[in-house]
């Protein structure tokens, strides 16, 4: 896991890695460049046969920008380098390896004014301003950025952004003119907020952190972290070879009603293809059919159900005893806001104690009763969108930076874990809030939050704790969509193609560990 900083703290960890562990900042300036260079090899394999620009500004962004371009000639690439800047604009660090740079022969030029370049290129690296800049756009940056984008857009260059898309603020991930939109944005030392909030992720595009060596010391700690895909294949229940299905987990799934059988379907599908080891779905008996068709490998439990085809409250005493048969319970997609739910609902939760997912309708019921959920002792993950999460929590419809900033506050009030979904989906377990970046918009689809529900009650099922099992599940989920969107593009993904995807999304991450 990273800590997720922002730029001044990154800056106060940059000075006193400099001040207090001795390592001077051209040495840092050089292990950046170096560390961009060999990721763009490892993304890029032929590189050398490419043509490349390197858009330098006059800051130690653009520092990092004259080691790469050493980097790249050492490797036998003769990149194109621009600076944005007159020369006696630039120095101390960044100075220092210009003039090496230059020391090699290679033509750098330098000006305060736009020119478009009139050549072609397949990569185009973006070192023009680093994280501590902020506000308007000062011309010729502007005019830079917007000919940059012109460049993926209609000549489908490749974009690369050092530490952090030019025009991209640091810390909020909002844009007040104009930013770089990267295929690939190499971060130094650990992930900036900006990056993953707001406009961030359609910016930053993949993100690739990179360690150069800053003291643990001073990078440990805080309360928000990234995950990748590391922590995931970490923390993924172990499958032993003399076990059985009971072993994986008996997982109950309470959900549906008339008109919407497909969100007890997905999750029930979701939490099968995420391992869980048997699966029970009880529904309104009317729709169970749909069930044993679309997923033959669960198990049915035939629900008592009202004339509007809800779960009845005469359904609570085969649901209580259902409870003190699984492992983990999904609770909540598709039942409806019926008034009927309401009535079984509270009294419950109110003798619950599963570890449990509770999802859409069974927090809508709540209708602002959310004390109720901090009354039950067995753990639990709520996974509400925002919309479902002001309503239980009576908070007010502000900023999402707003909300994001409480997320954690209401996390201790409630003691259960909290997965906030949205771009980016956030975890606040007891300690940190876990923020993941894979997943798209082709996701932002009616089923995907069914699916969600469905990958980390599977994971419960099997024994992670529910903070774990978020992370991992928001992690897994997200890969998957990404994984499907290659053939079905946004546009024409649906969730149930997410779903298909999983098991090449534990298949990549278990992968990495081998």
């Amino acid at each position: 896991m990273h800590r997720i900083v922002t730029p001044t703290e990154m800056q106060t960890i940059d000075r006193e890695t400099i001040e207090r562990h001795s390592i001077p900042g051209r040495e840092l300036m050089a292990r950046a460049g170096e560390v961009i260079f060999l990721t763009l090899t490892e993304r890029i394999p032929d590189l050398v046969s490419k043509r490349v620009l390197i858009l330098c500004g006059k800051g130690n962004n653009g520092g990092d920008g004259y080691v790469l371009a050493r980097c790249m000639i050492s490797g036998g690439i003769t990149p194109k380098l621009i600076i944005a800047a007159e020369k006696k604009h630039i120095g101390g660090d960044a100075l220092w390896h210009l003039e090496k740079l230059e020391r090699t022969g290679i033509v750098v030029e330098a000006s305060d004014a736009f020119e478009a370049p009139t050549e072609k290129y397949d990569v185009i690296v973006d070192a023009l301003l680093g994280t501590g800049a902020r506000g308007h756009l000062s011309e010729p940056i502007k005019s830079w950025i917007e000919w940059i984008n012109k460049q993926r857009f209609q000549k489908n260059a490749f974009i690369v952004s050092v530490d952090i898309p030019s025009g991209l603020d640091g810390e909020t991930g909002l844009v007040s003119d104009t930013a770089v939109t990267a295929h690939l944005t190499v971060t130094i030392g650990l992930p900036k907020r900006g990056l993953l909030f707001n406009e961030g992720k359609k910016h930053t595009g993949h993100l690739a952190v990179k360690d150069i060596g800053f003291p643990e010391i001073l990078t440990s700690g805080g309360l928000w972290q990234f995950i990748n895909q590391s922590d995931v294949a970490s923390h993924l229940p172990i499958r032993r070879h003399n076990s059985n299905k009971y072993d994986f987990g008996k997982l109950i799934i309470i959900a549906g009603s008339r008109g919407m059988s497909g969100a007890a379907l997905m999750t029930a599908r979701a939490a099968m293809r995420s391992g869980a080891g048997v699966v029970r779905v009880a529904v309104p008996k009317s729709i169970a059919h749909v069930i044993e068709q679309g997923l033959p490998e669960a198990m049915t439990v035939h629900l008592p159900e009202t004339e509007d085809g809800v779960i009845s409250p005469a359904a609570l005493s085969m649901i209580v005893d259902l409870h003190g048969w699984c492992t983990c319970a999904a609770i909540g997609p598709g039942l409806s806001k019926n008034p009927a739910i309401a009535e079984w609902m509270f009294l419950l939760l109110s003798q619950w104690n599963v570890p449990s997912v509770l999802d859409a309708d069974a927090l809508n019921i709540l209708n602002g009763q959310w004390e109720v959920l901090r009354d039950v002792h067995s753990d639990m993950i709520i996974t509400p969108h925002s919309g479902e999460f002001r309503r239980l929590f009576g908070v007010e419809k502000n900023s999402a930076t707003a909300m994001n900033d409480e997320l954690h506050d209401w996390q201790k009030k409630l003691n259960h874990t909290i997965l906030l979904k949205g771009v980016p989906t956030q975890i606040a377990g007891k300690s940190h809030v876990y923020i993941t970046q894979t997943g798209n918009l082709g996701m932002a689809k009616a089923g995907s939050g069914d699916v969600l529900t469905g990958i980390i009650a599977g994971l419960m099922a099997q024994g992670l704790e529910s903070e774990t099992a978020g992370f991992c599940g928001a992690y897994i989920h997200g890969l998957a969509g990404d994984i499907a969107v290659t053939d079905k593009t946004e546009y024409g993904l649906l969730a149930g193609d997410t779903v298909e995807s999983i098991p090449k999304a534990l298949q990549r991450i278990t992968n990495c560990n081998s």
